[in-house]
């Protein structure tokens, strides 16, 4: 099987995204519970709330760029890869 149609397996049939499953945070128990004021217990939510946002985000950036990288999609306007990723898109 080439490598084209290993990535076609692996893509979602309805948003045509990578498939991969759902990371979810977990919190690490440790023995001695140390407790967090109102204000901390606040920015930790909303960090972990931001992490499980865009674990996704990160995983199809990184497979998008693997596919312009492998097909050499950037061609057109850059002589290397590395050129393209540091000027930007």
């Amino acid at each position: 099987m080439n490598k084209v149609s290993k990535q076609a397996e692996t893509l979602d049939s309805v948003s045509k995204t990578p498939k991969c499953d759902t990371a979810k945070a977990t919190s690490i128990q440790i023995k001695e519970k140390a407790s967090l004021n109102d204000q901390e217990q606040t920015l930790l939510a909303e960090g972990e709330t931001d992490i499980q946002k865009n674990l996704r985000g990160t995983f199809v950036l990184g497979w998008r760029l693997e596919q312009i990288r492998d097909q050499k999609l950037y061609r057109t306007t850059h002589k290397t890869f590395e050129a393209y990723c540091r000027n930007g898109t």
